[in-house]
């Protein structure tokens, strides 16, 4: 009996790597060969009218009845592998950057609660470390960047900065940034007001506060800072609404003495020692630490001739901050040197200060 004999031709296809990649991940990449036969490689086989011969850890044999479709499955095989491994990378880059990104805003949202706890030193190192990382982690995050210069520009406002010229420019660098990626965030505009302040460009600082506020009507601290500009402009009664809506947004905020200090030097500035004394009362009660509190509590008891009181409270004021010694020093923040409020000061406050023992100089 003669015997049949056919053309045939084999194409054999196997994994390129397979050793180093089964060392490194033995059972994910049986997971993925396996993924990758279901899904493309035995449908382009079927495709092409191919038979496996045989099969073996990374490879296979396959028939095909022309040379033509043995090519075509090659080759189409080929290209959809390739396609198939563009498509796996970008998703492992998304899954990195949607890690990377999770990591950052929970380092935003950590840096957000040490901010608004009560103010000290130590609580906001935390919170620009952790703003600090949630750049590093994604130098894109807009949030971050909010978040840092906040932390930046307040450190200066409050005397706590080691390099304020340096930290001032990188503060504004930071908001610019941001505002240029999304000009509508209620923050990023109250970090630029503190920064115009600390320029001494009151104007601009009251335009970003309003910026802010428009944003987000519950702002508590824009409000509060909004009536504090309002107070350096030389309108302490303009003032008193804001910080009362601060107050009243927020009674439970952990720095509530600054709100009543910041009443209290309203009411001090337009010459109503009785009702100063009232609210700078509360914000000592509330923070005894602020040496701010007792200094204006020593011009509000001079001026109306508590000089006992008076002495006392320039006193503790001193002894918290021995460097603000003079009204001279006192002149050493810029916001401060606006004519219209050193008009205010000088009919009231440092008459106070003076008969307290205040020098000038």
């Amino acid at each position: 009996m003669a015997a049949t004999r056919r053309l045939a031709a084999i194409l054999a296809d196997d994994v390129a790597g397979y050793s180093r990649l089964m060392g490194a991940d033995e059972e994910g990449t049986l997971e993925r060969l396996n993924a990758l036969r279901h899904e493309l490689v035995d449908l382009k086989i079927a495709e092409h009218h191919g038979r496996i011969v045989k099969t073996t850890g990374d490879g296979v044999l396959v028939e095909f009845a022309s040379v033509l479709n043995t090519v075509r499955c090659a080759v189409e095989t080929q290209r959809a592998m390739l396609d198939h491994e563009a498509d796996a990378a970008v998703g492992r880059q998304v899954e990195r950057e949607q890690v990377a990104n999770l990591d950052a805003r929970d380092l935003v949202m950590r840096g957000w609660a040490w901010w608004y706890r009560r103010m000290s030193p130590a609580n906001r190192r935390e919170a620009q470390h952790a703003f600090e990382r949630a750049l590093e982690a994604d130098r894109h995050s807009v949030e971050a960047k909010i978040g840092l210069a906040t932390i930046l520009v307040s450190n200066i406002t409050d005397g706590w900065s080691s390099d304020a010229q340096r930290e001032l420019v990188w503060a504004e660098d930071l908001l610019l940034e941001a505002l240029e990626r999304d000009p509508n965030r209620s923050m990023a505009h109250y970090a630029m007001a503190m920064v115009r302040r600390s320029q001494e460009r009151l104007a601009e600082s009251k335009m970003e506060f309003e910026a802010a506020i428009a944003l987000d009507r519950n702002n508590a601290r824009a409000y509060f800072n909004f009536g504090l500009t309002l107070v350096f402009l030389g309108q302490p009664e303009a003032a008193i609404a804001h910080i009362e809506k601060a107050l009243r947004l927020n009674p439970y905020d952990p720095n509530s003495a600054n709100f009543y200090w910041s009443l209290g030097m309203c009411h001090l500035l337009l010459d109503d020692p009785d009702r100063a004394i009232e609210f700078l009362t509360k914000a000592r009660a509330v923070n005894p630490r602020g040496y701010y509190v007792h200094m204006s509590l020593a011009g509000a008891f001079g001026l109306k001739g508590n000089l006992e009181e008076a002495q006392a409270a320039l006193g503790a004021a001193l002894a918290l901050k021995p460097e603000i010694n003079s009204l001279a020093r006192l002149r050493t923040y810029a916001w401060m040197n606006n004519p219209a409020y050193w008009a205010l000061r000088e009919k009231t406050v440092d008459i106070g200060l003076r008969w307290a023992g205040f020098p000038d100089e």
